[in-house]
């Protein structure tokens, strides 16, 4: 388990790291208003930073079971919100959908192992 729980939390951190640097320097930013249909500021003033913060948790949560479930919990309410935004017929990606179902998933089964500590 404890290596399950390593493994998720690095690809997790690593991708919640870089995402929200590619939204505060425009690089993805292209992706989030096509995927959410919200407005740049919205991405860098509100998405980015919980992100961020999310990966943080994840990398304290190593040490300090509960932070980690706190991280994993935000990032799949991250992930449920841009799916939800997914779902209008407009905005339908398969790569969004795949991307975020995934990550969600994966922070998900996150959380359920570090609740087992």
């Amino acid at each position: 388990m404890t290596i399950a729980i390593w493994t998720l939390s690095i690809v997790l951190v690593a991708e919640f790291i870089a995402s929200p640097m590619h939204l505060w320097n425009g690089r993805n930013m292209h992706f989030f208003t096509e995927f959410t249909g919200l407005k740049p500021s919205t991405g860098r003033v509100v998405f980015a930073p919980a992100m961020l913060v999310s990966a943080v948790l994840l990398a304290v949560g190593l040490i300090f079971h509960p932070l980690g479930v706190a991280g994993a919990a935000i990032i799949t309410g991250i992930c449920a919100i841009i799916l939800v935004r997914l779902a209008a017929p407009t905005r339908r990606s398969p790569l969004g959908i795949l991307a975020y179902t995934l990550f969600g998933g994966l922070s998900a089964a996150l959380m359920i192992l570090q609740r087992g500590q």
